[in-house]
């Protein structure tokens, strides 16, 4: 009995990862940070990057939740046989949110972002094979005490799978599932 118990503790610990990495569709959390009060993106030199040269495919910055896809900015290479002068791979080079980089086209129009409104901002990469990495991350803009514009998480309520921006000092809270298999 204990050795079936086992037996199955290690195919569902085997199986769960893949199946949840599967089902998120990403490589990697996108690196956000703030310029002159907006958020600028850029992706991790993670060990995939390191790897290979990897350079800018899109980014896409919507509202978080049911209404996904709504508000925000959207933009990608315009050539694809020509890239970005300087590539988002870095904070020092990121993408600042409204400014449209050399040689990439507005897809979706910028909107104004709203404070305390979950944001979800998709950032893909690939090689010249066609290789793709996507990086992924929610966050909200709020005001600090002093009025100034700072970046803060987002956290999922569980019951009803719907996101709230967390309040400056509050910490995100991670269900054992989450802490366990999630990225």
């Amino acid at each position: 009995m204990l050795k079936l118990l086992f037996c199955l503790a290690i195919c569902l610990l085997t199986t769960i990862p893949i199946t949840a990495m599967a089902r998120h569709g990403w490589d990697g959390k996108a690196v956000i940070t703030l310029r002159d009060g907006q958020p600028c993106f850029s992706y991790p030199r993670d060990e995939e990057i390191k790897k290979r040269v990897y350079l800018f495919d899109n980014l896409a910055v919507t509202k978080a939740g049911p209404q996904g896809g709504a508000g925000g900015w959207v933009i990608q290479l315009a050539d694809y046989n020509k890239k970005i002068p300087v590539e988002p791979d870095h904070p020092e080079t990121c993408i600042r949110y409204g400014v449209l980089p050399p040689r990439a086209e507005e897809v979706t129009p910028v909107k104004p972002l709203e404070l305390n409104t979950p944001y979800r901002a998709y950032l893909s990469v690939s090689t010249a094979s066609g290789s793709e990495q996507r990086y992924v991350t929610d966050f909200c803009l709020t005001r600090n005490p002093r009025g100034g514009i700072v970046l803060t998480s987002v956290n999922w309520e569980n019951t009803v799978y719907e996101p709230h921006c967390l309040k400056l000092g509050e910490s995100l809270k991670r269900s054992l599932w989450q802490r366990l298999f999630g990225k």
